[in-house]
């Protein structure tokens, strides 16, 4: 949870989703609706996905027994380099560097890397200093010096601000400080620009129910569940139109507020309307959805906006 989520938020989750889930075998042998319920708001959904399938990974092929060792780590699904080397590192005393953006700039500035920090070829570089550190220390060290060097940039090897040097012990040693480049070190290229895409979010409500819809299970948010979205924006007359040749009985049509949800890699720009029905509907690939059955579908939070939208009778035109 920790990963992309802020530690206020994570606390109470934290909590919560222990209570649910007390081990790995009832995260295993949960359904996806269930897991994603309890993960609902906390995004990148993905985290979620793959945390039930190391659970079930774990259950089935290690006895239910988590697996020590970087290299058996890294066979789960979910744990990448970083997660694998931390848990090996620190909580089994493997000697694998643990690389992180704070280990990355401390690293930098110590040896005085000009090189993009961001490329492939600079991380290996550094990768080769951090494992000839770790080759000269007791075992039992390992997970403090891990630890210590991410400490170092969190508290002071700080980034995009004058670093705190003159608390830091390795100061004396630090080229960067030598030389007086503290700011231009590290390097790091700049971050591709997140794509934009034009959405039409359809909050459909007849009397007593809103109609949701699926998304894929694989790609964005799959798996879960959203109001009925449209590609590109549309104006009322269009919506009108296509909801009717689709056989839906529309008595009122409200535009709602736009709203922007960003995610890692792309925004969605969203148009919104509130669609009235005549009457309720079955429709293939559609679930009309009560205010008591909504607890048990997970809506992602790009949807907030319109969430307030689902049962609440005072809009009008």
């Amino acid at each position: 949870m920790l990963q992309q989520t802020r530690i206020p938020v994570v606390t109470e989750r934290f909590t919560r989703f222990k209570q649910k889930f007390p081990d790995l075998w009832s995260l295993a042998e949960a359904s996806w609706d269930e897991v994603f319920k309890e993960w609902e708001g906390l995004g990148y959904y993905s985290r979620a996905r793959n945390m039930k399938r190391c659970a079930e990974t774990i259950v089935r092929d290690y006895a239910g027994n988590f697996p020590a060792g970087y290299d058996e780590l890294r066979k789960l699904p979910g744990i990448g380099e970083y997660t694998a080397a931390a848990v090996a590192s620190i909580v089994y005393g493997e000697k694998v560097p643990l690389i992180d953006g704070n280990v990355k700039r401390v690293i930098a500035r110590l040896y005085g890397i000009t090189d993009d920090v961001r490329e492939t070829k600079t991380e290996k570089k550094i990768r080769i200093l951090l494992e000839e550190h770790l080759r000269t220390l007791p075992e039992e060290d390992t997970a403090s010096f891990n630890v210590g060097i991410m400490e170092l940039g969190e508290v002071l090897c700080l980034p995009n601000a004058k670093p705190l040097c003159e608390g830091c012990p390795l100061k004396d040693v630090c080229a960067a400080k030598k030389e007086n480049r503290t700011r231009e070190i590290p390097v790091l290229s700049p971050k591709k620009k997140r794509g934009i895409e034009q959405k039409t979010v359809l909050v459909i409500r007849d009397e007593n129910a809103v109609y949701l819809e699926k998304r894929p299970e694989k790609g964005l948010l799959s798996g879960l569940y959203e109001p009925i979205m449209k590609e590109g924006h549309r104006t009322a007359e269009e919506v009108f139109s296509g909801l009717t040749d689709e056989g839906f009985e529309i008595s009122e049509i409200v535009r709602l507020p736009d709203a922007v949800h960003v995610f890692s890699h792309k925004e969605w720009h969203m148009t919104g309307y509130l669609v009235r029905l005549r009457k309720e509907m079955k429709k293939d690939r559609i679930f009309r959805v009560t205010k008591e059955e909504e607890s048990r579908y997970a809506i992602p939070s790009a949807f907030a906006a319109y969430r307030e939208y689902f049962w609440n009778q005072e809009v009008r035109l």
